[in-house]
């Protein structure tokens, strides 16, 4: 059972809290485990969110389907920035590179330019816009630059797909 202090850590977020003194095998399971944990998530999270919900999860995954909401919700913009999405979420620009990077294993900028190129992809499909008003759409400020992203991204180049 956890003592005050470390319930409290535990509650505002700590991923393990150790006691002095504490033996070096129990230090190194523990980092063992953190990035066991790490790895999952990332796998968890790789292509967007899954499909099953699972409590364990809960906090993670409402914050990974609020921050693809927001970032669809102004994708158009072109100077969407890790600044003003960790503004939003009440967190600074490298906390929340921290959080994503520990729960996607990509910054903020190549998560956002993915899911900039999905909602390219599905616009695409769709074929009501040519690509340069699907790049602007997209929050891409240049053509070439959106069909470099994309080609890199999905192996073809927007007009071939």
């Amino acid at each position: 059972m956890p003592s005050g202090e470390q319930a409290g850590g535990l509650r505002r977020g700590a991923d393990a809290y150790l006691t002095k003194p504490f033996s070096p095998q129990e230090l190194a399971l523990r980092i063992e485990k953190l990035i066991e944990i790490r790895r999952l998530l990332q796998q968890r999270y790789q292509d967007g969110l899954p499909a099953t919900t699972d409590d364990a999860y809960r906090q993670e995954d409402e914050f990974i389907v609020n921050l693809r909401e927001y970032i669809l919700e102004h994708i158009d913009e072109p100077n969407l920035s890790g600044d003003r999405i960790g503004r939003h979420f009440g967190m600074s620009r490298t906390h929340l590179h921290r959080k994503l990077k520990a729960l996607t294993d990509q910054p903020i900028t190549d998560f956002v330019r993915s899911i900039r190129l999905q909602k390219a992809l599905e616009l695409i499909r769709e074929g009501k816009l040519n690509m340069s008003e699907i790049s602007y759409q997209t929050g891409f400020s240049s053509l070439s630059h959106f069909s470099r992203s994309f080609k890199k991204a999905y192996g073809k180049s927007p007009s071939e797909v």
